[in-house]
């Protein structure tokens, strides 16, 4: 982290990240499976994503649309390049 002079967190509620994950599940991948979401996926998310958040620069709320999502991350990096050049 000491490294890093700007960070990013999407922010995205467990539901969604479930929903998203089954959306692009891949035949023969474990995606789909109770257990794999609740042991795996949800507490991983909570153990190892969710605490970065407090690390971060900037906070952004990825249940907006992609592009928006984009243009956000493309305006921070566009302000702290001109502030830090």
């Amino acid at each position: 982290r000491s490294q890093l002079n700007l960070r990013v967190f999407l922010d995205l509620p467990a539901e969604e990240m479930i929903k998203r994950r089954l959306a692009r599940k891949i035949k023969d991948k474990p995606w789909d499976d109770e257990q794999y979401l609740n042991t795996f996926l949800i507490k991983g998310h909570n153990d190892f994503v969710v605490p970065t958040k407090a690390f971060a620069n900037f906070v952004i709320d990825s249940l907006k649309p992609v592009g928006h999502v984009a243009d956000e991350i493309n305006n921070i990096i566009n302000t702290y390049n001109s502030q830090n050049s």
